[in-house]
Protein backbone atom coordinates (compact mmCIF):
# COMPACT_ATOMS: atom_id res chain seq x y z
CA UNK A 1 0.00 0.00 0.00
CA UNK A 2 2.93 2.26 0.82
CA UNK A 3 4.50 1.57 -2.52
CA UNK A 4 1.22 1.93 -4.56
CA UNK A 5 0.39 5.00 -2.40
CA UNK A 6 3.80 6.92 -3.16
CA UNK A 7 3.56 5.88 -6.91
CA UNK A 8 0.38 7.38 -6.93
CA UNK A 9 1.95 10.54 -5.38
CA UNK A 10 4.96 10.83 -8.00
CA UNK A 11 2.22 10.69 -10.63
CA UNK A 12 0.20 13.20 -9.53
CA UNK A 13 3.43 15.45 -9.25
CA UNK A 14 4.38 14.32 -13.02
CA UNK A 15 0.89 15.27 -14.38
CA UNK A 16 1.12 18.64 -12.12
CA UNK A 17 4.28 19.83 -13.54
CA UNK A 18 3.69 18.69 -17.11
CA UNK A 19 0.05 20.59 -17.41
CA UNK A 20 1.21 23.58 -15.38
CA UNK A 21 3.60 23.91 -18.70
CA UNK A 22 0.96 24.29 -20.88
CA UNK A 23 1.72 28.43 -20.92
CA UNK A 24 4.68 29.44 -21.80
CA UNK A 25 7.69 27.34 -22.71
CA UNK A 26 9.91 29.54 -21.17
CA UNK A 27 9.14 30.59 -17.53
CA UNK A 28 7.81 34.33 -17.57
CA UNK A 29 10.39 36.41 -16.62
CA UNK A 30 10.53 40.64 -15.78
CA UNK A 31 13.42 41.53 -16.94
CA UNK A 32 14.85 44.87 -16.24
CA UNK A 33 17.82 45.71 -17.59
CA UNK A 34 20.27 47.32 -15.20
CA UNK A 35 22.59 49.47 -17.64
CA UNK A 36 18.90 51.52 -18.81
CA UNK A 37 17.20 50.90 -15.84
CA UNK A 38 16.98 54.60 -15.11
CA UNK A 39 16.76 56.05 -19.02
CA UNK A 40 13.54 57.94 -19.56
CA UNK A 41 12.82 58.27 -23.10
CA UNK A 42 10.67 61.02 -24.28
CA UNK A 43 10.91 60.76 -27.94
CA UNK A 44 7.28 60.29 -29.40
CA UNK A 45 8.05 57.98 -32.03
CA UNK A 46 10.32 55.31 -29.42
CA UNK A 47 7.69 52.45 -30.30
CA UNK A 48 8.36 53.20 -34.17
CA UNK A 49 11.72 53.13 -33.79
CA UNK A 50 12.03 50.50 -31.55
CA UNK A 51 10.02 48.35 -34.17
CA UNK A 52 11.96 49.55 -37.44
CA UNK A 53 14.94 47.58 -35.40
CA UNK A 54 13.00 44.41 -34.10
CA UNK A 55 12.01 44.40 -38.43
CA UNK A 56 15.71 45.43 -39.37
CA UNK A 57 16.69 42.40 -36.88
CA UNK A 58 14.23 39.71 -38.02
CA UNK A 59 12.39 39.36 -35.23
CA UNK A 60 8.96 40.38 -36.13
CA UNK A 61 7.29 40.07 -40.11
CA UNK A 62 6.12 43.68 -40.41
CA UNK A 63 5.77 46.70 -38.47
CA UNK A 64 2.52 47.06 -39.34
CA UNK A 65 0.62 47.33 -35.80
CA UNK A 66 -2.64 45.48 -35.02
CA UNK A 67 -4.73 46.78 -32.12
CA UNK A 68 -2.87 45.70 -28.38
CA UNK A 69 -5.16 44.30 -25.82
CA UNK A 70 -6.24 47.52 -23.26
CA UNK A 71 -5.78 46.98 -19.87
CA UNK A 72 -8.33 48.50 -18.27
CA UNK A 73 -8.40 47.51 -14.99
CA UNK A 74 -5.06 47.52 -13.80
CA UNK A 75 -4.35 50.18 -11.45
CA UNK A 76 -7.25 51.96 -12.48
CA UNK A 77 -5.73 52.49 -15.75
CA UNK A 78 -5.98 51.99 -19.33
CA UNK A 79 -3.11 50.44 -21.06
CA UNK A 80 -2.53 50.18 -24.39
CA UNK A 81 0.53 48.88 -26.61
CA UNK A 82 1.50 48.52 -30.06
CA UNK A 83 1.58 45.15 -31.17
CA UNK A 84 3.11 43.01 -33.60
CA UNK A 85 3.81 39.50 -35.19
CA UNK A 86 6.40 37.42 -34.64
CA UNK A 87 8.55 37.06 -38.01
CA UNK A 88 8.79 33.42 -37.13
CA UNK A 89 5.72 32.56 -35.43
CA UNK A 90 2.33 34.45 -36.84
CA UNK A 91 0.42 33.67 -33.69
CA UNK A 92 3.07 35.03 -31.38
CA UNK A 93 3.19 38.73 -30.57
CA UNK A 94 5.72 41.22 -29.27
CA UNK A 95 4.69 44.48 -27.52
CA UNK A 96 5.76 47.43 -26.92
CA UNK A 97 4.52 50.16 -23.76
CA UNK A 98 6.12 53.79 -22.84
CA UNK A 99 5.11 54.88 -19.72
CA UNK A 100 5.78 58.07 -18.09
CA UNK A 101 8.30 56.81 -15.90
CA UNK A 102 10.42 53.36 -15.36
CA UNK A 103 8.06 52.82 -12.46
CA UNK A 104 4.88 52.75 -14.38
CA UNK A 105 6.69 50.28 -16.41
CA UNK A 106 8.40 47.97 -13.85
CA UNK A 107 4.79 47.46 -12.08
CA UNK A 108 3.29 46.52 -15.46
CA UNK A 109 5.39 44.03 -16.29
CA UNK A 110 5.44 42.65 -12.96
CA UNK A 111 1.30 42.44 -13.25
CA UNK A 112 1.81 40.89 -17.05
CA UNK A 113 4.46 38.46 -16.10
CA UNK A 114 2.34 37.47 -13.14
CA UNK A 115 -1.05 37.50 -14.31
CA UNK A 116 -0.87 36.68 -18.31
CA UNK A 117 2.24 34.67 -18.21
CA UNK A 118 3.95 36.69 -20.68
CA UNK A 119 7.38 37.33 -20.68
CA UNK A 120 8.40 40.86 -19.77
CA UNK A 121 11.77 42.96 -20.76
CA UNK A 122 12.01 46.41 -19.28
CA UNK A 123 14.37 49.23 -20.22
CA UNK A 124 13.68 52.43 -18.43
CA UNK A 125 9.97 53.73 -19.17
CA UNK A 126 9.69 51.17 -22.19
CA UNK A 127 8.23 47.76 -21.63
CA UNK A 128 8.42 44.86 -24.47
CA UNK A 129 6.12 41.89 -23.90
CA UNK A 130 6.13 38.59 -25.70
CA UNK A 131 3.31 36.36 -25.97
CA UNK A 132 3.77 32.95 -26.80
CA UNK A 133 6.36 30.21 -26.31
CA UNK A 134 9.08 32.44 -26.86
CA UNK A 135 12.29 30.01 -26.57
CA UNK A 136 15.15 31.60 -24.52
CA UNK A 137 17.04 32.63 -27.34
CA UNK A 138 14.43 34.13 -29.14
CA UNK A 139 14.00 36.16 -25.84
CA UNK A 140 17.90 37.36 -25.68
CA UNK A 141 17.75 38.11 -29.27
CA UNK A 142 14.54 40.13 -28.70
CA UNK A 143 16.32 41.78 -25.30
CA UNK A 144 19.58 42.66 -27.52
CA UNK A 145 17.51 44.68 -30.30
CA UNK A 146 15.49 46.56 -27.48
CA UNK A 147 18.86 47.45 -25.63
CA UNK A 148 20.55 48.28 -28.85
CA UNK A 149 17.34 50.13 -29.94
CA UNK A 150 17.09 52.09 -25.95
CA UNK A 151 20.65 53.76 -26.43
CA UNK A 152 20.40 54.65 -30.20
CA UNK A 153 17.26 56.87 -28.93
CA UNK A 154 18.65 57.98 -25.71
CA UNK A 155 21.69 58.95 -27.68
CA UNK A 156 19.90 61.23 -30.25
CA UNK A 157 17.50 62.05 -27.27
CA UNK A 158 20.69 64.04 -25.71
CA UNK A 159 21.60 65.22 -28.58
CA UNK A 160 18.90 67.00 -29.37
CA UNK A 161 19.07 68.62 -25.72
CA UNK A 162 22.27 69.93 -26.13
CA UNK A 163 21.17 71.50 -29.91
CA UNK A 164 18.09 72.76 -27.97
CA UNK A 165 19.82 74.10 -25.59
CA UNK A 166 22.39 75.75 -27.81
CA UNK A 167 19.89 77.11 -30.00
CA UNK A 168 18.21 78.70 -26.54
CA UNK A 169 21.55 79.99 -26.17
CA UNK A 170 22.09 81.92 -29.10
CA UNK A 171 18.34 83.61 -29.05
CA UNK A 172 18.97 85.13 -25.55
CA UNK A 173 22.51 86.28 -27.13
CA UNK A 174 20.86 90.42 -27.41
CA UNK A 175 22.97 92.26 -24.96
CA UNK A 176 25.81 90.52 -25.17
CA UNK A 177 29.12 91.61 -26.13
CA UNK A 178 30.62 90.88 -29.79
CA UNK A 179 33.61 89.14 -28.64
CA UNK A 180 31.60 86.61 -26.18
CA UNK A 181 29.10 85.96 -28.68
CA UNK A 182 31.45 85.28 -31.46
CA UNK A 183 33.16 82.72 -29.03
CA UNK A 184 30.05 80.99 -28.42
CA UNK A 185 28.93 80.98 -31.80
CA UNK A 186 32.28 79.58 -33.46
CA UNK A 187 31.70 76.86 -29.75
CA UNK A 188 28.63 75.74 -31.29
CA UNK A 189 29.36 75.21 -34.50
CA UNK A 190 27.82 78.03 -36.30
CA UNK A 191 28.12 80.85 -39.02
CA UNK A 192 27.47 84.39 -38.43
CA UNK A 193 26.16 87.07 -39.95
CA UNK A 194 26.62 90.35 -38.73
CA UNK A 195 23.80 93.72 -39.70
CA UNK A 196 24.62 96.87 -38.19
CA UNK A 197 22.07 98.49 -36.06
CA UNK A 198 21.89 101.13 -38.38
CA UNK A 199 20.80 100.81 -41.65
CA UNK A 200 20.64 97.28 -41.44
CA UNK A 201 23.05 96.17 -43.58
CA UNK A 202 25.87 93.30 -43.72
CA UNK A 203 28.24 94.55 -41.44
CA UNK A 204 30.37 91.33 -41.26
CA UNK A 205 33.21 91.66 -43.58
CA UNK A 206 33.75 95.12 -41.88
CA UNK A 207 33.61 93.44 -38.57
CA UNK A 208 36.17 90.65 -40.12
CA UNK A 209 38.64 92.96 -40.57
CA UNK A 210 38.44 94.40 -37.00
CA UNK A 211 41.03 94.10 -34.07
CA UNK A 212 40.08 92.37 -31.25
CA UNK A 213 40.11 95.60 -28.97
CA UNK A 214 37.72 96.90 -31.12
CA UNK A 215 35.73 94.32 -30.89
CA UNK A 216 35.15 94.88 -27.35
CA UNK A 217 33.47 98.46 -28.40
CA UNK A 218 30.93 96.09 -30.00
CA UNK A 219 27.64 94.49 -28.78
CA UNK A 220 24.95 92.35 -30.06
CA UNK A 221 21.75 94.48 -30.26
CA UNK A 222 19.38 91.83 -31.45
CA UNK A 223 19.08 88.35 -32.74
CA UNK A 224 17.28 88.60 -36.27
CA UNK A 225 17.48 84.91 -36.70
CA UNK A 226 18.81 80.84 -35.53
CA UNK A 227 18.52 78.71 -38.22
CA UNK A 228 19.02 74.86 -36.36
CA UNK A 229 19.31 73.05 -39.69
CA UNK A 230 21.77 74.96 -41.07
CA UNK A 231 23.50 76.13 -38.07
CA UNK A 232 23.39 79.84 -38.95
CA UNK A 233 22.81 83.00 -36.93
CA UNK A 234 22.01 86.37 -38.22
CA UNK A 235 22.46 89.36 -35.53
CA UNK A 236 22.32 92.89 -35.67
CA UNK A 237 24.87 94.75 -34.03
CA UNK A 238 26.28 98.35 -32.68
CA UNK A 239 28.96 100.06 -30.73
CA UNK A 240 28.17 100.29 -26.66
CA UNK A 241 28.57 103.90 -27.27
CA UNK A 242 25.86 103.99 -30.12
CA UNK A 243 23.43 101.90 -27.93
CA UNK A 244 23.88 104.53 -25.12
CA UNK A 245 23.35 107.03 -27.31
CA UNK A 246 20.41 105.34 -29.27
CA UNK A 247 18.52 104.86 -25.74
CA UNK A 248 19.22 108.50 -24.45
CA UNK A 249 17.92 109.50 -27.57
CA UNK A 250 15.02 107.30 -27.08
CA UNK A 251 14.20 108.26 -23.45
CA UNK A 252 14.40 112.10 -24.47
CA UNK A 253 11.91 111.31 -27.03
CA UNK A 254 9.03 109.51 -24.18
CA UNK A 255 9.84 112.40 -22.03
CA UNK A 256 9.45 114.93 -24.67
CA UNK A 257 5.91 113.32 -25.86
CA UNK A 258 4.54 113.17 -22.58
CA UNK A 259 4.51 116.58 -22.37
CA UNK A 260 4.27 117.92 -25.78
CA UNK A 261 2.25 115.88 -28.71
CA UNK A 262 4.45 116.25 -31.78
CA UNK A 263 1.12 117.02 -33.38
CA UNK A 264 0.51 120.22 -31.69
CA UNK A 265 3.60 121.01 -32.10
CA UNK A 266 3.50 120.86 -35.89
CA UNK A 267 0.26 122.78 -35.76
CA UNK A 268 2.21 125.54 -33.79
CA UNK A 269 4.62 125.55 -36.71
CA UNK A 270 1.64 126.02 -39.45
CA UNK A 271 0.23 129.12 -37.30
CA UNK A 272 3.62 130.51 -37.28
CA UNK A 273 4.54 130.02 -41.06
CA UNK A 274 0.92 131.69 -41.74
CA UNK A 275 1.91 134.81 -39.99
CA UNK A 276 5.57 134.89 -41.66
CA UNK A 277 3.96 134.29 -45.01
CA UNK A 278 0.21 136.08 -44.74
CA UNK A 279 -0.17 135.51 -48.34
CA UNK A 280 -0.04 131.59 -48.54
CA UNK A 281 2.18 128.56 -46.31
CA UNK A 282 1.05 125.44 -46.91
CA UNK A 283 3.63 122.91 -44.70
CA UNK A 284 3.46 119.63 -46.17
CA UNK A 285 4.36 117.90 -42.89
CA UNK A 286 2.12 114.76 -42.91
CA UNK A 287 3.27 113.68 -46.72
CA UNK A 288 6.37 115.68 -47.04
CA UNK A 289 7.56 114.90 -43.05
CA UNK A 290 11.72 115.35 -43.20
CA UNK A 291 12.48 115.10 -39.69
CA UNK A 292 10.55 114.80 -36.50
CA UNK A 293 13.62 114.71 -33.65
CA UNK A 294 13.86 115.72 -30.18
CA UNK A 295 16.50 118.49 -29.72
CA UNK A 296 16.35 117.44 -25.78
CA UNK A 297 14.00 116.75 -23.45
CA UNK A 298 12.18 119.96 -23.72
CA UNK A 299 12.34 120.87 -27.95
CA UNK A 300 11.24 119.49 -31.13
CA UNK A 301 13.05 119.79 -34.12
CA UNK A 302 11.07 119.78 -37.53
CA UNK A 303 11.81 119.77 -40.68
CA UNK A 304 9.33 119.11 -43.54
CA UNK A 305 8.48 120.25 -46.83
CA UNK A 306 6.73 123.69 -47.53
CA UNK A 307 4.80 125.79 -50.49
CA UNK A 308 4.70 129.48 -50.01
CA UNK A 309 2.51 132.21 -51.78
CA UNK A 310 4.08 135.76 -52.18
CA UNK A 311 2.08 138.91 -53.36
CA UNK A 312 1.92 138.52 -56.41
CA UNK A 313 -0.04 135.28 -56.01
CA UNK A 314 3.59 132.99 -57.15
CA UNK A 315 4.01 129.72 -55.16
CA UNK A 316 7.51 128.58 -54.12
CA UNK A 317 8.63 125.25 -53.09
CA UNK A 318 10.99 124.81 -50.23
CA UNK A 319 12.13 123.02 -46.96
CA UNK A 320 11.02 124.79 -43.64
CA UNK A 321 12.98 123.87 -40.42
CA UNK A 322 11.45 124.70 -36.79
CA UNK A 323 12.49 124.46 -33.24
CA UNK A 324 9.36 124.22 -30.61
CA UNK A 325 9.11 123.91 -26.77
CA UNK A 326 6.40 123.93 -24.53
CA UNK A 327 3.84 121.43 -23.71
CA UNK A 328 0.65 120.31 -25.62
CA UNK A 329 -1.76 122.97 -24.17
CA UNK A 330 0.97 125.78 -24.92
CA UNK A 331 3.03 125.00 -27.82
CA UNK A 332 6.18 127.51 -28.57
CA UNK A 333 7.78 127.87 -31.56
CA UNK A 334 11.44 128.85 -30.52
CA UNK A 335 13.20 128.88 -33.98
CA UNK A 336 11.85 128.78 -37.47
CA UNK A 337 13.46 128.73 -40.76
CA UNK A 338 12.47 128.91 -44.38
CA UNK A 339 15.19 127.85 -47.43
Amino acid sequence: MKKKTILGIILLVVLLLTFSGCGNSAPAINENVEELKDVIIETDDATRVIAVKLYSSSLINSTTTSPSDEYDKYDGKKVNGFKYADADTSNYYCTIYRFENNTDAADFANYLSTEKNINCIVAGNILETLDGNFSEERITAYKDSLVSSIKDISQKQEEDKVREAQVTDLKSLAGSSLVDAKNKIQNYGYTATYFHQQGDVDYTDVLRGYPEDELTKWVVTEVKSVDENKKEVQLSVNTAENVANREAAAAAKATLESKLDPSYAWQAVEKYGDIQYPYGFKLHWIMGKLAQEPKDENTWFLKATVTVKNQYGTKLDGVCEAYVSGTTDNPQVTGFTVY
